[in-house]
């Protein structure tokens, strides 16, 4: 496969899965958390809006970057896809700008041009792992999983220590039926437990509730204060009681003297 983002476009999009782009200059500080200083940070980037491009890198392709992310966050695509091309126009070489950009036009359903914007971004650096993370994102948003996962696998490979990227890996072979090579990736960038869980949340979310709650109790024989695998296993077996219940109860729904049984058969717990 060669460093292109897409090769094909399908009509139909993947919505059974939760990938995650642009993670190099990802912001772990929750939106709400911004203090007075940031926002003199962002004030300071927005006033070179109207600056002409220095046509060096440096700190404004960095304020810009920033800005994107930021405006990623709290979804204003707009203003963040203005920020991404202020900092390729700063630096046109900067492949994070052209990943940002990439993801803007995803997220806005404009799948041709976030092709080509990482496309773009590939001439400079074939290998960069932000732009093979971005195309596997694009790439399953398209129901190409093949190529996803071929994507994502050289995202890996280009930044083996990222557990961003072997998180995605992990989902796009979940979600693909390749459950043991899943659980090897998982753990390699989570707990064994937490591993179990992914794989569980993907299990149930097909609809194959039996071996969902078979991963839930591994994860739990892993860690058995591990919570979100206590709280889906109580709200399956929750489901299960009430669904039991109201089989049992439509037996009694017939009038006898309308209907007489002779020997009814023994009822049986439904599983």
């Amino acid at each position: 496969m060669t460093a292109k983002a897409l090769t094909t476009t399908a009509a139909s999009w993947c919505a059974c899965i939760l990938l995650v782009g642009c993670s190099t200059f990802h912001s772990k500080k929750p939106t709400e958390g911004f203090n007075a200083q940031d926002r003199k940070f962002f004030h300071d980037a927005e006033s070179q809006f109207d600056a002409p491009p220095s046509g060096k890198p440096g700190k404004p392709t960095d304020s810009f970057l920033a800005m994107g992310q930021f405006y990623l966050e709290v979804k204003r695509t707009p203003l963040a896809e203005r920020m991404f091309e202020k900092a390729l126009a700063a630096d046109p070489k900067c492949v994070a700008a052209y990943a940002g950009l990439a993801k803007c036009h995803s997220d806005a359903g404009r799948v041709e041009k976030a092709a080509d914007a990482l496309n773009k971004g590939f001439e400079i650096d074939a290998k960069s792992p932000v732009l093979w993370n971005e195309a596997a994102v694009l790439r399953a948003k398209t129901d190409d999983m093949e190529g996803a996962i071929e994507a994502a696998e050289r995202a890996v490979a280009a930044a083996p220590n990222n557990a961003l990227y072997r998180e995605n890996l992990g989902n796009l072979l979940a979600v693909s039926g390749r459950y043991k090579k899943a659980f090897e990736v998982y753990s390699k960038a989570l707990n064994p437990a937490e591993a179990y869980y992914r794989i569980a949340l993907v299990l149930r979310d097909k609809g194959d509730s039996g071996n969902s709650e078979k991963q839930l109790r591994q994860a739990l024989s892993q860690d058995p204060n591990h919570a979100a695998s206590r709280r889906m296993l109580a709200a399956m077996n929750a489901e299960s009681v009430t669904r039991n219940a109201a089989v049992q109860q439509a037996g009694y729904e017939t009038n006898e003297s309308e209907a007489p049984i002779a020997n009814p058969a023994p009822r049986r717990a439904i599983r």
